[in-house]
Order: structure tokens, then sequence, then C-alpha cells
């Protein structure tokens, strides 16, 4: 069917704040994606990528195309000498940490949740948190996509170092990525530990902290004095998995109470301090110790709405002061904590850390 005869159909994101009204193509193979960039060439149509959907931003949405590449999906060749692993753009990283683990690899960093696909991470510079740890997108050593003319590349940075370096964050504004070769690690087991802290502690002691831990990141409630403060680094010890606590607390505390209570600040707009005082009190000290990727990826059943900065890790200080008197002079719903990660400077053209050592900053809100 050519795309001109094909309806269009309403396209949102996960949280549900972009939306718009495309043609829809599922390109199940690459001459599939080959077909349809050619199509989007000869009738003058916007083309754009899309994986799981998980992003906030306003890059998907146009009256053209939009090209679903789920279905290329799966590890398609693991290296274990190498630690090098080629996978589809699809594959959700959920199920490609599961297929990695498989091998007694892993990803040395993720992200908080692991809904995303591959493609969509490295396109965004998703990253995880650690002081000398880097965005997904440094992981990978090749490209191979689909560019504006339908032609099929390949990028490594033996042959193009330049290019490479833009498509390791590239917005989906150089083609249809189709594969990645990952430079990986072998899997390790982390020890997470969760406490509640002041957050002047926080802030007088985040450089020792940040060096101290592999990974370091709060969770900052900004009409109380408290922050849940999360510690993990990588160990030898066995498995503490606590099956029945975890579910207790990271769904049902965590996405059901917690969602509860996010629903009645919406729906009242008021009681923001209060539950946020009532939150922070039930913060206790938690440890576990599993694989890596089992301790970063958290469920999320509540959906929100979310803006990240990044900065010079020498400022997070004063932005965090900034970010406070804001929200109280404007009374915002805060319901949401602000959370804080660190990242390793990098040399990826449009990463929010290229050449900066950098704290990022995400300000979330409720859905409605």
């Amino acid at each position: 069917m050519l795309l001109l005869d094909q309806d269009k159909i309403k396209w949102q994101n996960w949280a549900r704040n972009e939306t718009c009204f495309s043609r829809y193509v599922k390109a199940k193979s690459i001459e599939d994606v080959q077909r349809t960039v050619n199509q989007a060439r000869n009738f003058k149509l916007k083309i754009r990528p899309v994986g799981s959907s998980h992003s906030f931003s306003k890059l998907i949405p146009n009256d053209g195309i939009i090209l679903n590449t789920s279905a290329l999906s799966g590890v398609i060749e693991v290296d274990q000498d190498k630690k090098i692993a080629h996978v589809y753009s699809g594959t959700i990283l959920g199920e490609l940490n599961k297929e990695l683990f498989s091998y007694g690899l892993a990803l040395p960093n993720l992200g908080d949740v692991d809904v995303q696909s591959i493609a969509g991470a490295v396109a965004t510079g998703t990253h995880g948190t650690g002081a000398d740890l880097n965005i997904i997108s440094n992981q990978v050593i090749e490209v191979t996509f689909v560019n504006g003319l339908g032609e099929v590349k390949t990028v490594t940075e033996a042959c193009d170092v330049d290019l490479l370096r833009a498509l390791r964050v590239n917005l989906g504004t150089f083609g249809i990525v189709i594969s990645f070769k990952l430079q990986l690690v072998d899997a390790f087991k982390l020890k997470l530990n969760t406490s509640r802290m002041k957050i002047d502690e926080i802030m007088r002691d985040f450089d020792k902290l940040s060096s101290k831990y592999r990974h370091l990141e709060f969770f900052w409630f900004p009409y109380t004095k408290y922050a849940q403060v999360k510690k993990m680094e990588i160990t030898e010890a066995e498995i503490i998995n606590h099956r029945f606590l975890d579910f207790i607390n990271d769904f049902i505390l965590e996405n059901v109470v917690y969602g509860f209570l996010i629903k009645l600040c919406v729906w009242t707009r008021f009681f923001t301090k209060f539950f946020s005082e009532v939150v922070t009190s039930f913060i206790g000290s938690n440890e576990k110790v599993n694989w890596s990727h089992l301790i970063f990826a958290t469920p999320r059943i509540n959906r929100f709405r979310e803006m990240e900065i990044a900065l010079d890790r020498s400022k997070l200080s004063s932005a965090i002061n900034k970010i406070e008197k804001i929200i109280k002079k404007h009374k915002l719903m805060a319901i949401i904590p602000v959370e804080v990660r660190t990242v390793k400077k990098d040399d990826v053209y449009l990463s929010p850390a290229y050449g900066r050592e950098s704290v990022y900053i995400a300000i979330h809100t409720p859905l409605n």
C-alpha cells in the first residue's frame, strides 16, 4: 500500500503529553525501513522513528509518518571474549538485559526504568548515575542505519569517529537505526542501600558521597527537609532478595499507595506538604543485593511528566536552592520528588554531559 493511501491514526507517548495524527508504519525488516524511507522522500513526507514512546519530548509528533521499529528486536550476535553484542535497535532494555545476562554480560550502567528501546535510549542520551560512569550511548561502538536516501550504512570509530560521536546521541535525525554493537562488561552484582537523609547533609557531603559510591542518587521532596538516598556498590556478596518485602515496598507502597496520594493532591489541590511529610516519614533503611539489571530498574505504574536539566556538578547546591524557592513561591504541586544523579563527562556531541562532569536534575509533575 502506498503511504499516501494510508489513513492517519492517533499516536501518543507514554506520558500522554505529546499527541499527533500520522501515518503509522511498523517495520518488520530492513527492506520495510528502506521502502518507507524511499516513499517518504518521494512524497516529501516527514518521517520520525519511534520505539516504546517513552520520551517526554517533542521528537516524534508530525503529520507525515511515524515508523515503529519495535519488531526489529533481539540479539543478533555476541562475542563473549571481546564482550561485544550486536543487537537490533527495537530491542527493549529489559529484554536485552535478560539476554545479555544469559551470556554472563551486562551494560555497565542503566537508568531506573527498562521499558525503552535501545534505539530510543541511545538517541536521547538516557543515563543512570555514577560520577565515573557515562551515558548508555558511550557503549555504542558501531551503528547500522538507513539514511534519507534509503541506503544502509554502517559506521564505526575506525571509519568515521566524528559521525559515530554524532550517532551516539542522534535524536532520530540521521536516519532510521537498524542495529548497534555495544561494548559490555562481565555481569556484576550490586549492593543497594536505601535510607533517609536531610537535604542539607546531602548537599554538604555530596562530592564525598559521589566519590565513595559507584552509584549515588537521591529523591528530594521539596516541601520537606528530607530525601531518599540510594547508594550502590559492586559486591561479591550472596544475593539478598526478599521478594515479598520488595513487592510490598517497590510496588504496593511506592506505586499503588503513593499513586493514590498523588491523585489526592491532584483532585484537591491541597495537602502536598502534608502528604510529602507522610511519605518521607516512611522512608527507612533497606539493603538488597542482586544482579545489576535487577537493582537498577524499578517498576513505574504511575504516569508522570518530566523535565531534566544537566549542569556542571559544582552548580548543584545553588540549583537546588533556586528550585526550592520557585516551587514554594508559586505553590507548585511538587508531590513527586526531585531526582538527582551524576554522570561522567564525554565527547558525544549532543550529550548533555559533553566535556563536563555533570549533575542531572529531574523535575516531575503528575499527569493531570
